[in-house]
């Protein structure tokens, strides 16, 4: 269902010129955000069938009888459907009610998804994956600073700039129904800017209900990834799956018939960044060190949360404190970290560098400062009524929410938070903080556009 949604969003922008409102309708209907069944993709297609022959599109009517097996019928039969590759399956442990058991598991693999764009949709493989002049940006930038991540990397030294397409990988828990989490992993170029949603592909998802940990379900799944991201890295198919198993006209028939294949005319990837928040790093890297510990809480350098000794806590951020001459060295900590009991099969994508592990940007700005600065600000600006106006602060609080719901709704920004800003009693000697339980990261992100149109308009 959400392929064809996909689809007919992207004729919908494509071919909106000589689209049916009704199909037009329901697409925007749908981004609203109003959800989605197998009822509405019927809608969909039903919909479809009304675009003029000259198009050329084979759409088969629904069967309201058998619509969810009619319609991935349909989506088979799409010319568009060759874009994303055959789901790659294998077995994976999982927690089921507090009981081990395998289950079939399916991934989209970054090197074949690579591979079909650059086949079958050029124009979108340079749209998503960066143009050549996009690369050779990134690479330009990249060798300025000749760090040892830039200088020892394998790609580097083996492909021209404009055929290695920088790729980093993130992951993250997202809430799906009531408390229950999903985990999942998105991958996508990184020679690009600002394209958020354009940049990641989905690798794979799992309930994080079912995960065993600490080396068994993730590991494997790790595993396939750095398999994969191995094959993209090399720009050729593999001959053998993630365990080492040959491909043959049993196994895999159509990976055997691709194996040792360039993927994209010469074109391959190369490792760039890994991305998450601390649960996620620690996790996937399985990291002693990290921010939970209770004293050394940086997995690059031996800074202390608690010191008698103020030059080694991770609060002094000048250019000569102690802690900073304990950074290590990538070859030092890989030879740890590869050492430990417990091995990521992450640090083994060519490339994996400590320096390109990092934490996305969700949780270094929305959660981190403007969960600060958006109600400092708010409480600055409504100290007197010179923004908004009113005689008590509170009056000057429902000013201000009047004013953030028409430009929101005047920007057509989605309200995840419709209660009107209160004033809280501001504990003493602490800064005032907005909590992911009255606005999250995403609308925290759109309300900074409104603080800096405020801010404007008050100099």
């Amino acid at each position: 269902m959400a392929l064809v949604k996909m689809f007919l969003l992207l004729l919908f922008l494509l071919r909106a010129a000589i689209t049916p409102p009704s199909l037009g309708k329901l697409l925007l209907k749908d981004i609203q955000g109003t959800g989605g069944s197998c009822k509405k993709a019927i809608e969909f297609a039903k919909a479809s069938l009304q675009i003029p022959d000259d198009m050329t599109l084979s759409v088969a009517k629904m069967d309201p009888h058998n619509g969810e097996r009619t319609l991935h019928t349909w989506v088979q039969h799409q010319m568009w459907r060759q874009l994303l590759p055959a789901l790659y399956t294998f077995k994976l442990d999982i927690s089921v009610r507090d009981e081990i058991s395998e289950s079939d598991h399916s991934a989209i693999l970054p090197h074949e998804v690579f591979h079909s764009l650059y086949t079958f949709a050029p124009e979108i493989f340079r749209k998503i994956m960066g143009t050549p002049e996009d690369l050779l940006e990134f690479w330009d930038a990249a060798s300025e600073v000749g760090d040892d991540w830039y200088r020892r990397h394998p790609v580097v030294g083996r492909v021209e700039p404009m055929l290695r397409v920088p790729f980093g990988f993130h992951g993250d828990d997202a809430g799906v129904q009531g408390q229950e989490k999903v985990l999942v992993i998105t991958w996508g170029s990184v020679a690009l800017k600002q394209c958020t949603f354009d940049s990641r592909i989905v690798f794979t998802m799992l309930k994080v209900a079912n995960i065993l940990e600490p080396a068994t379900t993730m590991h494997t799944v790790y595993r396939v990834l750095q398999w994969s991201f191995k094959a993209l890295s090399d720009g050729k198919f593999p001959d053998a799956d993630h365990n080492g198993k040959p491909f043959s006209k049993a196994h895999h028939p159509h990976r055997f018939l691709m194996a040792g294949k360039d993927l994209a005319g010469g074109m391959c990837g190369a490792f760039a960044e890994m991305r998450g928040d601390w649960k996620y790093l620690k996790e996937a890297l399985h990291l002693e060190q990290n921010y939970c510990s209770r004293d050394l809480i940086c997995h690059r350098c031996n800074v202390l949360k608690f010191s008698a000794d103020l030059g080694m806590r991770y609060t002094n951020f000048h250019q000569g404190a102690p802690h900073r001459r304990t950074i290590f060295k990538n070859s030092t900590w890989m030879a740890m970290m590869l050492a430990a009991a417990l091995v990521s099969p992450l640090l083994l994508i060519p490339g994996f560098h400590v320096t390109r592990i990092c934490f996305d940007v969700l949780h270094c700005l929305e959660l981190g400062i403007y969960q600060v600065a958006v109600p400092s600000f708010m409480k600055e600006m409504s100290e007197s009524n010179r923004i908004w106006p009113g005689t008590t602060v509170a009056e000057r609080f429902r000013h201000a929410f009047r004013s953030y719901t028409v430009w929101r709704k005047t920007n057509m920004v989605k309200a995840y938070q419709s209660k009107p800003f209160r004033v809280q009693a501001w504990r003493k000697g602490k800064y005032p903080q907005i909590t992911q339980l009255t606005m999250k990261g995403a609308a925290l992100r759109s309300m900074v556009y409104w603080v800096s149109k405020v801010a404007g308009s008050a100099v």
